[in-house]
């Protein structure tokens, strides 16, 4: 069906647990693992695969909801992922 449709399915990633046989626990700070996710992507395909959209301030946060709601978001129509500085 995605086909016929001509859906191109790309892949958001957000977060990392494992890097090769190192997991990442949930200990390490999440921009130390946003940093990861960046030197990550040298080697994924850039059409296929994308890092998601950081704000760091709450009106950076409230400008990207309305953003993405208003579906004006190149890559998303569906939401966002809220993570504290550390932990789950």
């Amino acid at each position: 069906q995605q086909q016929e449709k001509g859906i191109d399915m790309k892949t958001m990633l957000f977060d990392i647990e494992q890097r090769g046989k190192q997991r990442i626990g949930w200990d390490v700070p999440y921009q130390q693992r946003y940093k990861m996710l960046q030197d990550i992507m040298k080697y994924l395909p850039q059409d296929k695969v994308h890092l998601v959209d950081q704000a760091k301030t709450p009106e950076a946060a409230k400008a990207l909801w309305e953003h993405i709601k208003k579906h004006e978001h190149p890559l998303s129509q569906e939401g966002v992922v809220i993570h504290p500085p550390t932990g789950r």
